[in-house]
């Protein structure tokens, strides 16, 4: 099995996954059990979310080193995009961000974040939002000879990156 990632636990993973597949493969009918320990799957969700953000680290480097090379000055932003639970209804929020707060939590935490502080007032009471799409912006300052308006990083949701892991493993 080749190396799927930096963080022995999540390749450790991986390859437990495709060996159940191969036995599911050549023995449908008999009876197959997959046990993980709560310590195991808590090592698992620790790998992971610091693969994410090591992932998301060299992103948001890289947008910085554009902004650097192309942008007399920049100012950090956290979008987020969020919906009202119970109405449905979108809204975008923006909120400068340091970098140091940046590198320190995944980019879906940072909008999580940010919707947990808030609640609205639907007609019937108090509701929550969820999280729809969030982003880091570099805004310009003032203006740059390339007139550049804004480097936008974007980062897919953690659980739409699992999916395509498990479709990898179960080859779908």
């Amino acid at each position: 099995m080749s190396l799927v990632t930096t963080e022995p636990r999540l390749t450790e993973l991986v390859a437990r996954l495709q060996e159940l597949k191969h036995e599911l493969l050549q023995d449908a009918t008999s009876v197959h059990e997959l046990v993980f320990l709560r310590a195991y799957i808590e090592e698992i969700r620790q790998a992971f979310a610091r693969m994410i953000l090591h992932g998301e680290e060299s992103l948001h480097r890289l947008a910085q080193l554009i902004g650097d090379s192309y942008l007399n000055n920049y100012q950090i932003q956290s979008v987020v995009i969020g919906e009202v639970e119970s109405t449905k209804e979108r809204f975008t929020i923006i909120q400068s961000i340091s970098a140091e707060n940046l590198y320190s939590t995944t980019d879906i935490d940072l909008g999580n974040r940010q919707l947990h502080k808030l609640r609205f007032d639907d007609g019937n009471g108090w509701s929550r939002a969820n999280l729809v799409a969030n982003m880091v912006e570099y805004q310009p300052t003032q203006p740059n000879p390339y007139e550049i308006h804004k480097i936008i990083s974007r980062i897919k949701a953690e659980e739409e990156i699992w999916n395509k892991v498990v479709d990898e493993i179960f080859d779908f």
